[in-house]
C-alpha cells in the first residue's frame, strides 16, 4: 500500500505530499486509480535484487482467498480396477518310481500291529499278569493261617509259577550221538546240581515217581536235615532222596 501511495504521489506534480495523505486519508484516492500495468511496474519494482520474497509483500500482493468460499475443487480421479483373469490348467498325474523298499532295508514290511499297539495294552497285561492267581494265594494263605512273613509277594509268586512252568514242560532228551552240522560243546555237569523245585511243584502230589538210578556212587540226599547218599531220585523233582527203612526222606519232603 506504502508503494502505490508513494507512485501516485509521484504523478501529480502539483500536489504536495500533504494533499496526497488527506486525500488517502478521505477516501479520495482508492485502487482503482492505478491500471494493470501500474500494478506489475510497481510489483517489479519492490522485489529485492537477490529474488527472496518477504512473507508480507506475498501476502499483500496474492488476493485474500479466506472470504471468498471455494466451490470449484478438482474432485480426485476414481482408483482404477484392475481384473484378474484366472485359467485353469489341466494337469496330468504321473507315475513316480519309487524305491523306499529296496533302499530301507524292509523297513515297510513290518506289520501294522507294531506301529498300532499302545500302552493302555502293556498297562492292562501288566495288571492282569496272575493277579488273581496271587490274590486267590492270598486268600488261601490267610485262611490257612500262614504268617505273613512266609507268605510270597507277588514277584515271588510270579517267578515260583515260572519255575514250576519250566520244570514240567522240559523238551524230550535225543538218542545217539549230537549231529555233526551243529557241533556244541557238552559241558560235564556237577554232580546232584540240580536245584530245589519250588513249592507248588513240591507239594502238589502228582506224579512224583520213584526211580532207582545205575549209577557207580550215591548222591546225597537233597531233604532239608538229612546228610545220607542215596541212589533214588524222583523223576519230577530231579532230586535225590533217601528211601530205607531208617530215612523215609521221599515221603517226607514231599508232605508239608
Amino acid at each position: 500500500m506504502a508503494g502505490r501511495e508513494f507512485k501516485k504521489r509521484q504523478k501529480v506534480d502539483d500536489e504536495t505530499a500533504e494533499d496526497v495523505l488527506n486525500k488517502i486519508g478521505n477516501g479520495d484516492v482508492s485502487d482503482g486509480d492505478f491500471s494493470d500495468d501500474e500494478k506489475e511496474e510497481e510489483n517489479k519494482e519492490n522485489i529485492p535484487a537477490n529474488g527472496q520474497v518477504s512473507a508480507s509483500m506475498s501476502s499483500s500482493a496474492q488476493p485474500s482467498t479466506s472470504q471468498t468460499p471455494v466451490t470449484n475443487l478438482k474432485e480426485p480421479a476414481a482408483s482404477k480396477k484392475f481384473e484378474i483373469k484366472r485359467t485353469k490348467k489341466e494337469f496330468a498325474p504321473r507315475d513316480v518310481e519309487c524305491d523306499y523298499n529296496t533302499k530301507t532295508a524292509s523297513a515297510p514290511e513290518q506289520p501294522v500291529v507294531y506301529f498300532s499297539k499302545y500302552f493302555t495294552d502293556d498297562l492292562f497285561q501288566d495288571f492282569a499278569d496272575l493277579t488273581n492267581s496271587w490274590v486267590e494265594y492270598i486268600r488261601d494263605a490267610n485262611a490257612e493261617g500262614l504268617l505273613k512273613k512266609d507268605t510270597m509277594d507277588m514277584m515271588a509268586f510270579q517267578r515260583d509259577v515260572a519255575r514250576c512252568l519250566l520244570s514240567v514242560n522240559k523238551p524230550q532228551k535225543k538218542h545217539g550221538r549230537p549231529s555233526s552240522e551243529n557241533p556244541q560243546m557238552m559241558k560235564r555237569k556237577a554232580p546232584n546240581a540240580s536245584p530245589l523245585p519250588v513249592s507248588t511243584l513240591r507239594y502238589d502230589g502228582i506224579h512224583h515217581w520213584l526211580q532207582q538210578m545205575n549209577i557207580p556212587n550215591a548222591q546225597r540226599c537233597r531233604r532239608e536235615g538229612c546228610s545220607s547218599k542215596s541212589r533214588f531220585r524222583c523223576r519230577k523233582c530231579d532230586i535225590f532222596l533217601c528211601l530205607t527203612s531208617q530215612n523215609d526222606c521221599f515221603c517226607l519232603f514231599h508232605t508239608k
